[in-house]
């Protein structure tokens, strides 16, 4: 399972390192579009403080610039790693408590569906930027899974 996951979080590494080389590459990239990055890394924060117990200390849609945004990236980036790296089994067992935004109801998900959500949810946005960044940068960044799995040759 380890390694599995540390290549989910390597996937989701990668693509948003792509994604921000492009947004860096932009004169303006837009507010939305910045936005939509920082809501994207927010998450990866705020599911690392659930998985240690802890309370996150960002909010789901941060207002962050883009230095901010590489900050947190580099940040988010050590601290999974080093997660992953010293995590036992039973680390990787776990169950992991949240609410879902404007519910008091509290469930839990395996550590598992938690990365595979980080990724869903990654792809999902990124999507979006791509989108905000089309006619701004040429060509456009590709973040696809099988774009990462042929970058690793």
């Amino acid at each position: 399972m380890k390694e599995n996951l540390l290549k989910s979080i390597q996937y989701e590494e990668w693509a948003n390192a792509i994604i921000l080389r492009s947004m860096q590459q932009c004169e303006e990239p837009g507010e939305r579009t910045l936005q939509l990055f920082s809501h994207v890394l927010a998450p990866q924060s705020i599911w690392l403080s659930r998985i240690r117990k802890e309370v996150p200390i960002i909010s789901l849609w941060p207002d962050l610039t883009l230095e901010e945004c590489t900050e947190l990236m580099e940040k988010s980036r050590k601290q999974w790693r080093e997660f992953i790296d010293t995590a036992s089994e039973e680390d990787f067992n776990q169950l992991v408590a949240f609410k879902l935004p404007n519910s008091d109801t509290e469930r839990k998900i395996a550590l598992y569906d938690v990365v595979a959500h980080l990724v869903n949810h990654g792809t999902y946005h990124r999507g979006q930027i791509i989108l905000g960044l089309k006619g701004k940068i040429e060509p456009l960044p590709l973040t696809t899974y099988i774009a990462f799995l042929a970058s690793r040759g």
